[in-house]
Formats: C-alpha cells, structure tokens, sequence
C-alpha cells in the first residue's frame, strides 16, 4: 500500500501557535513549543491520497482514494503541557475508485472503474454506492469530540461520544473514512500532519528529527 498525508493549517494559525525565541544567544537554550489560546477557533484542512494494489485468484483489485476534510479545533482550556479542545468536521469529500482486473486475460480486457464520489456540503449523489456514503457521513459533519494536544504538538488523549461510534459502526464503505472518526486514526493521521517539536531546549546550531 502507499499513502500519503497533507494537512494544511491556516497561516495565521501556524504563526500564532509555534512559538520561539529567535534571538537567543549561541549558549542560551529555548523550549519550542505549541501556543494555544483559550477559546480561540481555528480552521483546518487535511488532505489524504491512498493507493492499494491486491492480487488473489487471477485477479488485480487496484483502488485510489482521495479524501479532503475540514475540522474546526476550538480551544477549551490551556494548562501548562497541553491544551484541551473540541474538534469537529465540517466537511468531508472523497472520491474512490476501483479497477477489478484479471492478471491472465489475453483479450485486452479494459475493465470501468467502479466510482463513488460524494462531498458532505452538496446534494445527495445519484448512484446508490455514493448516496449511502454521503448519508452516513454527513450524520458526522459538526459532531463534537474532544482532543487533548501536548506543548510538543502531540495528541495524547480523544473522546469521541457513543452517538458518533455508533454512526461509525454501521457505516458502509471504507476503512479509511472511517478511521478519520477514530481515535487510532486520528492519532495516526494528525500524529504524520502535525509538526512535533522536541520535548527538551534547544540552542542555536542542535537539530532534532522525528
């Protein structure tokens, strides 16, 4: 399989919450860390590609996704090594697409993709496959849960309500929209997005990797 994350958070965002001495001398130390303010809202983007290729019984399942979503982080109370927020979606689009080909036909066979494509702020979509994930989804779209993010960017702790599990439990379609509800997901998914700052001080010249 291979995947690929993006998220994009507002400038004004990013420049309001990584916060550090720039001027510091060549021996003096600064921790990095994440700012938030309380009651302060922001907007976020995330972008998610994905690619998967399986083979079994002579046969070649190939499937893309592209899924996009909007959330909004409000920031409930700041205490001294994490902030906690309600974050919650506001927009999901996906597009997926499935080619079922067989790896031994010598007839050329051109199989049509099968596609569902639905976005949460339009109408409901025609075809059947792509109306039953747009229903299911759009039950989420503005539906709280709590997040807990540490000074480093981390995300320690998600709650999300027994409503929206149930939703979730008997969504159709795919995992992977799925898991952007879960808190596996969520850590996996904004753990790769988010830009984690090293947990001890940092001087002028010192580096830290992920």
């Amino acid at each position: 399989m291979i995947g690929s994350a993006i998220g994009r958070i507002v400038p004004q965002l990013a420049l309001l919450l990584l916060t550090f001495n720039v001027a510091f001398g060549q021996d003096e130390t600064t921790e990095l860390s994440w700012k938030f303010l309380q009651d302060d809202v922001y907007q976020v983007e995330l972008s998610q590609n994905s690619n998967t290729i399986s083979e079994t019984n002579n046969r070649r399942v190939v499937n893309d996704q592209e899924v996009e979503v909007w959330l909004e982080w409000k920031v409930d109370a700041v205490e001294a090594q994490q902030a906690r927020m309600t974050w919650k979606y506001t927009r999901v689009r996906s597009r997926t697409s499935s080619v079922n080909i067989r790896t031994q036909d010598r007839g050329g066979e051109s199989p049509v993709p099968r596609v569902v494509v639905f976005d949460t702020d339009a109408e409901r979509p025609s075809d059947n496959a792509s109306a039953s994930l747009w229903r299911s989804v759009t039950q989420l779209i503005d539906k709280p849960f709590r997040v807990t993010m540490s000074n480093q960017g981390e995300i320690t702790g998600v709650a999300i309500p027994d409503e929206t599990l149930e939703i979730l439990r008997t969504m159709p379609g795919t995992m992977r929209i799925r898991t952007l509800m879960t808190e596996e997901g969520i850590n996996d998914v904004f753990g790769r997005t988010a830009i984690a700052l090293p947990s001890e001080a940092m001087a002028v010249g010192k580096s830290w990797s992920e």
